[in-house]
């Protein structure tokens, strides 16, 4: 029995439906029709003057219908669009379905049944066997163009990120500068720092700085947990000094977290070998560096600084001890601090854990997140200094405070630097 007309119209639907099956429009991509300013109007803009017209009369009269501007028309046309594109994929879709098509793109599966493909290929004419060619190369295009979007938006992102760490770098350049009129004024008042020369006990006061810094290194993780780093959110910063002095009787207590758009070897690198702080030349007094080994870091310092209108000159010594793990960085630091003036006779012992691991992989790429907790105990009197004569405490906390934020962004900028 030979087929009839009918089942070779529907035969030849159903092969040009397999033919188109990529054609369809995405529900949610975003439609800008080009339209020229000497096209017909939209059966939107048809209507809505219509509209506007028997509102206008109702409500008042005398007053001239209000004109949608350009973008309003242009706004409803696209929603327009929008729900006609979804009729019709649906439409398309429940077409395809019926048709046992699922892709038009070349190397696809068929999805219909045996006796429909035998069908299909019998009738198969010459123009459906132009169209099923014209679809094929259609689709390849489309996903080209798909995988194409896909690296121009993650370029983007790339350098909006870029962009954004500039702008950051530029806002903290804008804050140098607008302070650089006082320094003429901060170099006639410093304090007069000729004649001081560098510590004889230095390398005693190195060795017991190094004494058990190993055992801090291994105790780190355990540390960590139990100061809540991490609860801590990145970036974030947390200042635990209050409850520590009742505690633990440490001077200032801080936890900090921050990340880094680049990789954890690239932040160790920054960190262990840092660019020169030209910011703090004129107040320096002198410097000295120490090495041993390759993972250890001796310095000896002295320079100005002022607070509250009081000079002080204070000395520094510190050690840093660094640990390469799989992954990640351990810095362990310890520094003894000596401010002099007057008859004042305290130091502090600060001690830094820092922590450099993988960040979650961005469109950048890799990121580093720099967990730091620094505290400080102070070994003297406070009660026999005169309130009257010396800064308070809280004014203190905060310097130690900035001093965090410095850091980050010093390290941070020689980082971008670093790209350029």
């Amino acid at each position: 029995m030979l087929p009839s007309p009918e089942d070779d119209f529907l035969l030849d639907e159903s092969s040009v439906l397999a033919f188109l099956a990529d054609c369809e429009v995405e529900n949610e991509a975003a439609v800008q029709p080009s339209i020229s300013a000497t096209s017909t109007p939209t059966q939107c803009d048809a209507l809505t003057p219509t509209w506007s017209d028997s509102s206008s009369s109702v409500s008042s009269p005398d007053k001239a219908p209000a004109k949608k501007s350009w973008r309003q028309r242009r706004k409803e046309e696209v929603l327009h669009l929008r729900e006609v594109v979804k009729q019709l994929s649906t439409e398309l879709e429940r077409l395809k379905m019926a048709a046992g098509v699922h892709s038009t793109l070349p190397n696809a599966i068929e999805t219909a049944p045996k006796f429909v493909q035998r069908a299909q290929a019998g009738h198969k004419t010459e123009a459906s066997i132009m169209w099923e060619k014209i679809a094929g190369r259609q689709s390849m295009l489309r996903q080209s163009s798909e995988e194409e979007n896909a690296k121009l938006r993650e370029a983007v992102t790339h350098h909006i990120q870029q962009a954004k760490s500039l702008q950051r770098a530029i806002k903290r350049k804008l804050r140098e500068d607008m302070i650089s009129s006082s320094l003429d004024f901060i170099k006639r008042n410093r304090l007069n720092t000729r004649g001081m020369t560098p510590p004889l006990d230095s390398k005693e006061v190195f060795d017991k700085l190094l004494a058990g810094i190993d055992s801090v290194y291994h105790g780190v993780d355990e540390f960590f947990e139990h100061a809540g780093m991490h609860t801590l959110s990145c970036p974030g910063r947390r200042n635990n000094t209050a409850i520590s002095r009742v505690s633990k009787g440490t001077f200032v207590e801080f936890l900090d977290s921050y990340a880094l758009p680049f990789d954890v070897r690239q932040t160790t690198s920054a960190i262990w070998t840092p660019e020169e702080d030209r910011s703090v030349n004129d107040s320096l007094c002198f410097l000295q560096s120490f090495t041993a080994g390759n993972n250890t870091q001796m310095q000896s310092m002295a320079f100005a600084f002022t607070m509250e209108g009081i000079d002080f000159r204070v000395v520094m010594r510190s050690v840093t001890r660094k640990y390469t793990e799989n992954g990640r960085t351990v810095f362990i630091k310890r520094t003894l601090i000596q401010p002099i003036y007057e008859e004042m006779s305290i130091s502090l012992i600060e001690t830094s854990r820092q922590v450099l691991k993988r960040g979650d992989l961005s469109a950048l790429g890799p990121t580093t997140v720099m967990q730091t907790h620094r505290e400080a105990t102070i070994h003297g009197d406070l009660t026999i200094l005169d309130g009257t004569k010396y800064p308070t405490l809280d004014i203190g906390v905060k310097n130690w405070e900035d001093n965090i934020t410095r850091y980050n962004n010093r390290v941070e900028d020689q980082l971008i630097r670093a790209l350029s």
